[in-house]
């Protein structure tokens, strides 16, 4: 009787395991928990001006207004930290020349330290720069640009949705089909 009842709390511990371990179980939820935690966490130092190690926008990136007849053209970059967040999220590389921020053309600013704030910012708010590279126009950050979700083919005859009862996700889990 017992070895019943010992038998019985193995399998017990097991099947905790099992779910707690398996698909759908507790670990899962607080792996994505953990995830979502983390993303919110980059957000909130990217809103702050500041990367992960607390370096400040303002000091990765060293900006000249460029000129020509008394106008502001663009912004220099004439240093940059190499693993600043300016460089990190945009790739800027030193001598790129910054003609756009976000919407606004640089030419538009009257006030050339209100345009170099208006780069820092737009770490914060997450806009593109367009830069003059060797004599080339780039959008920066290239993966806002690179990374548009491909168009996906439209399946005449989608399968159905999984079923998301606890005996079917562990089916799934171990490779069992469920319809």
């Amino acid at each position: 009787m017992r070895a019943i009842f010992g038998l019985v709390g193995i399998l017990i511990a097991i099947g905790v395991l099992v779910y707690f371990l398996g698909p759908g179980g507790g670990l899962e939820h607080t792996k994505q928990v953990v995830e979502q935690g983390e993303k919110a966490r980059h957000q909130a130092e990217q809103l702050a001006g500041r990367d992960a190690s607390g370096m400040r926008v303002q000091d990765s990136i060293t900006l000249d207004p460029q000129t020509s007849g008394g106008r502001l053209n663009s912004i220099l970059v004439t240093d940059i930290v190499a693993d600043g967040p300016m460089a990190r999220y945009y790739g800027l590389k030193r001598n790129d020349s910054i003609i756009q921020v976000g919407p606004m053309q640089v030419r538009d600013f009257s006030d050339p330290s209100m345009a170099k704030d208006m780069v820092y910012e737009s770490y914060q708010r997450q806009q593109q720069l367009i830069v003059v590279r060797n004599g080339q126009q780039i959008t920066l950050p290239q993966q806002a640009v690179n990374n548009a979700p491909a168009p996906q083919p439209s399946n005449p005859n989608p399968e159905p949705p999984p079923s998301d009862r606890p005996l079917d996700r562990q089916l799934r889990g171990i490779g069992v089909p469920t319809h």
